[in-house]
């Protein structure tokens, strides 16, 4: 079987490499090099859009943005004009839902499905073919692009018939990864403030009740003084952009994640296009005024250990709002949360706190902890952090947040879920 590939950026062609072992691959990018390096690996270079659409039974692309996929299937000479009727087009962009959709109503006008299945999870993992696979659409076309999904990744998670929900999920899980991975970096620089290494933190928060995909991916690689990803920073802004703007069209209120977006696009205009994800690490060391790396007097055993509980208590707080204020957007976007949850939960969207907030959101939440003594802890850090000099734009917003929703009179987690819907509205 014939199947093409469209757009070989780092990430298009760690997903296409593994699909030469399953089908007759044809690659097409403006790179001629990166057509080069899946050639190498088993596939055929086709010579233009026509080329590699003609008798292909199925075409992936894996673009920049949505306004590149309508150029690839819309604009003349596009692909919409050489597939033949029954082909499927599997989109990976991290693209706009809306516009994903008119683009596959003009195609089924055609006789071609378009189904949306973005990716989650970083290069390595697309590499390493464990890569999680969010994928919405028609059935029958889901079916067919299923085989050649799974020869990518056995982790392909079906979100709806919808196209486009794929998509929105895909925005929801990262910027919950961004607000993640800012809040993390932010509490952990009040730690260093405290004389505590990153390491130490590592260890504790990522086998407590603050850990997250952060503190197991990217807090590791800066004690090694690795690289965790090589993703471009303008691309996760842009990202970020497009989760907002969701949440404005929705109606959903995403203080913490809107926090993380502007911290991040400030990051992104201060250390330009060509910044990476990870770039971030440095400007949150400049911004809270800490070295993560450096070393000095530790506080006492118990003064460590009264500073690390402190820590994992704001930390598992934040993960919590960070995520129940996402799954309440995506309640309002029309995403089916049941369906969601274990897609986010798979992912860089996981926390130990994930399943805790979308339960709250469905109405079936137990208390949790009490807020009074949540805000009370975020007070404490966040007073810390204003004794030592740390910036803490995201503990501070999550900080308001909690001490809004104890003031009306809540005493729980379910109390946070009205709050959330009632400012949205």
């Amino acid at each position: 079987m014939k199947v093409g590939y469209i757009g070989l950026g780092t990430m298009g062609r760690s997903l296409a490499a593994h699909l030469p072992k399953v089908c007759d691959l044809h690659v097409y990018d403006r790179s001629t090099a990166a057509m080069d390096t899946l050639v190498a690996a088993g596939a055929h270079a086709a010579s233009s859009l026509a080329d590699l659409a003609s008798d292909s039974a199925c075409i992936f692309l894996c673009l920049p943005r949505s306004a590149d996929v309508e150029d690839v299937l819309l604009a003349p000479g596009g692909l919409a004009e050489s597939l033949a009727a029954g082909t499927v087009v599997v989109d990976q962009t991290s693209g706009i839902p809306s516009e994903t959709r008119r683009f596959a109503a003009v195609l089924a006008d055609r006789g071609i499905a378009l189904i949306d299945a973005p990716v989650a999870g970083g290069v390595p993992a697309a590499i390493a073919g464990s890569i999680t696979i969010m994928a919405s659409g028609a059935p029958e076309a889901y079916r067919k692009a299923l085989p050649l999904m799974h020869a990518i990744s056995p982790k392909v998670h079906r979100c709806s018939d919808r196209v486009g929900d794929a998509q929105a999920l895909k925005s929801i899980n990262n910027i919950i990864n961004a607000a993640y991975r800012m809040s993390t970096l932010e509490i952990v620089a009040v730690g260093r403030a405290l004389g505590l290494s990153i390491a130490a933190m590592t260890t504790a928060l990522d086998s407590g009740g603050g850990r997250n995909f952060i503190t197991g991916k990217l807090l590791p690689a800066v004690v090694a003084g690795k690289s965790s990803t090589d993703f471009a920073l303008a691309l996760m802004v842009k990202d970020l952009d497009q989760a907002i703007a969701l949440g404005v069209e929705a109606g959903a209120a995403m203080p913490a994640s809107g926090t993380a977006r502007e911290m991040i696009r400030l990051a992104f205009n201060l250390l330009g296009p060509e910044a990476r994800l990870d770039d971030v690490v440095p400007f949150m060391e400049r911004a809270t005024g800490q070295d993560f790396a450096a070393k000095g007097a530790a506080p006492s055993a118990a003064k460590a250990g009264a500073a690390i509980t402190l820590i994992e208590t704001a930390l598992a707080a934040s993960n919590l709002f960070i995520v129940l204020e996402n799954a309440v957007a995506a309640e309002r976007m029309g995403l089916d949360l049941t369906a969601i949850e274990p897609i986010l939960a798979s992912g860089s969207a996981y926390s130990a706190a994930a399943a805790a907030a979308f339960a709250a959101v469905r109405g079936e939440a137990a208390a949790g902890p009490p807020l009074a003594a949540t805000v009370d802890a975020l007070t404490r850090l966040t007073a810390l952090g204003a004794r030592h000099g740390v910036t803490l734009m995201m503990t501070n917003t999550i900080r308001t947040g909690y001490l809004q929703a104890a003031q009306r009179g809540g005493a729980g987690i379910a109390a946070l879920v009205p709050s959330h819907r009632t400012f949205a509205q």
